[in-house]
């Protein structure tokens, strides 16, 4: 996977806004569907807090401490609408899919259980529709 960095310039205008209010900056992740990604950094302020926070968030997104937001963040985008709780549902199997293969058996010899944490049936309701 390739990932390089977008300038905001680069950002259209009619995206989603900052969901944020006063928001010292942000990290975009935009991809194709063949797998190809980029990562565009836009840091409002250069100071401490700044620098202190940002690589905090990078620390829990590298470790999975952000799952339950991206979850949510998947749930109202597709709050109301079937096909897309079905394809946020897709999605979340296709992330616990990849993370056992890559994660499996060391979770399973340290904790004897192979569960993620989170089920998209539960997240969804989708209980009915499996």
């Amino acid at each position: 996977m390739d990932s390089r960095n977008i300038s905001s310039d680069d950002i259209q205008d009619d995206e989603v806004e900052i969901p944020l209010e006063n928001a010292c900056g942000q990290i975009n992740i935009y991809f194709r569907e063949d797998g190809e990604f980029a990562v565009s950094s836009n840091l409002e302020r250069m100071d401490q807090d700044v620098s202190n926070t940002t690589g905090m968030l990078l620390h829990m997104i590298n470790s999975g401490h952000l799952a339950e937001y991206f979850v949510k963040s998947l749930k109202l985008w597709a709050e109301g609408e079937m096909e897309k709780e079905s394809f946020a549902k897709e999605i979340i199997k296709e992330w616990k899919k990849i993370f056992y293969e890559i994660n499996g058996n060391e979770l399973n010899t340290l904790t004897g259980n192979n569960e993620l944490a989170i089920d998209p049936s539960d997240v969804f309701g989708l209980k009915r529709t499996e």
